[in-house]
């Protein structure tokens, strides 16, 4: 997967980069920035980086090294295995189990929520139990 994701040349994470941007930017303006520089980058076919570090209005306000953190696809997951984890945690130490025998009027599926693995929750089970 990584390596389909290198033949784009960085250009999938565009937004991760806008965002950083809109920082110094403001939204509208990173948007249109990322925007010039991803057709430049295609045009011309240059890397992503490349066309990023030659625009004084990015290399400004973001090092090569920053540049580089942001084109790092193995870290674009962000938080979300932090904010899945914590979203987890809430349910197995919430009341949900007990509004789970409720809702479903079931014993043997409150018995099958206890013993499920939290990493291995089925989307359907989640969207009931709120």
């Amino acid at each position: 997967m990584l390596k389909n994701l290198n033949t784009l040349n960085g250009f999938v994470l565009a937004e991760r980069v806008m965002f950083a941007l809109s920082d110094y930017y403001g939204k509208q303006h990173a948007h249109e920035i990322v925007y010039e520089n991803a057709m430049l980058g295609i045009e011309k076919q240059k890397t992503f980086k490349e066309v990023l570090i030659a625009d004084k209005r990015v290399s400004k306000v973001l090092k090569e090294k920053e540049i580089d953190a942001l084109l790092d696809a193995t870290t674009y997951v962000g938080y979300a295995p932090k904010l899945v984890d914590e979203f987890l945690a809430k349910i197995k130490n919430s009341a949900i189990l007990k509004l789970g025998k409720q809702m479903f009027y079931s014993e043997k599926l409150a018995n099958f929520i206890t013993k499920l693995n939290f990493n291995d929750i089925p989307q359907n089970v989640i969207q009931r139990a709120k």
